[in-house]
């Protein structure tokens, strides 16, 4: 909004007292451009974020189903671990028991004795396996 006075006298054609009252409009071919052109931008900017957005839902989501195959296959692992510990730990029985009726050598004990620690580390790995898959569920629901 533009407003103002004017007084003049030297020239007779033209009013002594001059109020007036106007608008002054700016039209900038150039600013006009750029706005779009920062609208363009924004909207690119825009896309790029929900691509991203849907991209990180896929990964959470494979990452998370990997998590529950994992779990899956880890129970089954524990399972065969337990077992593989109830028979290495009756064939230490068996070979005790033929040491003790001599009927072994020292070094068929110690072979059982060493198949069943080697059980009870795989069973050991097998369940800090499964932990550790419980614990990436965790982390990627956010429950920890």
């Amino acid at each position: 909004m533009l407003a103002g006075y004017t007084y003049q006298r030297g020239n007779l054609i033209f009013p002594t007292n001059n109020p007036f009252v106007g608008v002054n409009l700016k039209w900038n071919l150039q600013e006009l451009v750029s706005n779009k052109q920062v609208l363009t931008q924004r909207n690119l900017i825009r896309q790029q974020a929900l691509e991203n957005l849907l991209n990180t839902q896929e990964q959470v989501s494979s990452d998370l189903e990997k998590a529950y195959r994992k779990i899956g296959h880890t129970k089954a692992l524990i399972e065969v671990a337990q077992k593989a510990v109830r028979y290495r730990n009756d064939e230490l029985i068996v070979q005790q028991d033929r040491q003790a009726a001599g009927l072994n050598l020292k070094t068929d004990l110690l072979t059982a004795q060493s198949n069943l620690a080697k059980a009870q580390v795989d069973l050991l790995s097998a369940q800090l396996n499964y932990q550790l898959a419980i614990l990436d569920i965790n982390i990627l629901t956010g429950s920890l």
